[in-house]
């Protein structure tokens, strides 16, 4: 029997399911949450709880669900999952341990059968690290942060190419300066590398041999390679086809960069997120992009968010929350900074540059930093260079000579 706390529609969605009113007789909680904080602390820890979460939590919320025993569940898929827990033989699959440590992942983590030993998975093909920038709140950065990432790897002689999955957007190509945004199939970038019949995009790349993969690919001046998504039809991808797109580039790189898109619910965009490595999630200063960021993490699984770096973009001393407090707000120990740098920016794609190569950018000196603390390699921020040093000498030089006093000029 299951003991149902919530709205009159998640009752109805149970409705061919056995209820009941008394939680000490129920084999099974289903809670929806936010608004049932009482109920959740009581059911936690005695009996397998399954939550929805349909909106933003408190903090009080946010730490009941994190606890052990907890089951974060879509609404769309919680009957066909409760059916197959309470079909027979599956049922005894809570009665012992429930493998849950720190914040449980969902239920199809925990049925999923381990491959065959003489089974080859993704994971062991894989090669190179994997990293996506990712956020459910849009104009955070995400396009900038990877892209600046990415560029940084490739300037320290690291194979890397960077690959737009925001489908909905589609601005990776034109964002660092290689294509004509009017026309996509004109390049700006007179020293970027061109394939000759075209370039691979997401949409087109299994049209391309795999031994030549690395040809076919745009080149940007600073040498990072870039894999765009336009044109494409739908903003939706089959998982396996992101899987097989990303799993063979780490074959060809030492660094493959994902530029996210918002609905984390996608296909394409859950698929990303697990593959990765490490994921760079991304926030700003406002109200809404906080509360947009806490809810992602209430549905996240345990891996996703022990694999998340918290980074704040776009920092100003006037915004509403300091980042310190948004840390704290969103439970993270450890965050990473960006200041608000729109000259920087500007400056960037007037030259068809990333941020990176601006020399005296803030954020772009941030973004090194960020890059040599979280990237997989020797990486370290750029040291002034011999021509700067001369441009100082030369403009010292420049200057009106001052004599000392009592000085003669013979």
């Amino acid at each position: 029997m299951i003991y149902v706390k919530g709205a009159e529609t998640l009752e109805k969605i149970l409705g061919s399911f056995d209820t009941t009113n008394n939680l000490l007789e129920a084999a099974l909680v289903v809670i929806e949450m936010p608004g049932n904080l009482e109920t959740l602390r009581k059911a936690t820890g005695k009996k397998p709880v399954f939550v929805i979460v349909t909106g933003m939590l408190t903090m009080p919320e946010w730490k009941a669900v994190n606890m052990s025993g907890v089951i974060i569940i879509e609404k769309q898929s919680l009957v066909s999952e409760l059916k197959k827990i309470l079909a027979p033989g599956v049922a005894d699959l809570f009665e012992n341990d429930l493998d849950v440590s720190n914040k449980p992942s969902k239920l199809e983590h925990c049925t999923q059968a381990s491959p065959k030993k003489n089974q080859t998975t993704h994971r062991q093909q894989k090669r190179g690290n994997t990293g996506i920038c990712f956020s459910t709140a849009g104009g955070v950065g995400k396009t900038f942060l990877s892209l600046n990432l990415a560029t940084c790897a490739a300037m320290e002689g690291i194979e890397t190419v960077v690959v737009d999955l925001d489908l909905r957007s589609s601005e990776m190509d034109f964002a660092i300066g290689l294509v004509d945004p009017m026309d996509r199939s004109r390049i700006v970038d007179r020293k970027a590398r061109v394939p000759k019949n075209g370039w691979l995009t997401v949409a087109n790349w299994r049209g391309y041999p795999p031994e030549t993969l690395k040809e076919n690919i745009l080149r940007h001046s600073s040498g990072l390679f870039v894999v765009p998504c336009y044109p494409m039809v739908n903003t939706d991808m089959e998982d396996h086809e992101v899987r097989d797109l990303i799993y063979t580039l780490t074959k060809h790189f030492d660094l493959v960069m994902i530029d996210g898109g918002l609905d984390f619910t996608r296909p394409h965009i859950r698929a990303a997120l697990e593959i990765a490595d490490v994921i760079y999630l991304l926030g700003d200063q406002e109200i809404k992009t906080i509360g947009k960021v806490f809810s992602f993490l209430a549905q996240a699984s345990n891996d996703l968010i022990t694999k998340s770096k918290l980074v704040i973009n776009m920092v100003t001393t006037t915004g509403y929350y300091a980042p310190d407090e948004i840390a704290a707000r969103l439970g993270y120990r450890q965050h990473d900074v960006i200041p608000l740098d729109p000259q920087g920016v500007h400056t960037a794609r007037r030259s068809r540059r990333a941020t990176v190569q601006i020399k005296g950018s803030t954020a772009g000196k941030a973004v090194w930093k960020l890059a040599a603390k979280h990237l997989p390699f020797d990486i370290a921020p750029p040291s002034p260079s011999r021509e700067n040093i001369l441009v100082k000498i030369k403009n010292k030089l420049a200057m009106p000579f001052k004599r000392k006093e009592g000085v003669s000029k013979t």
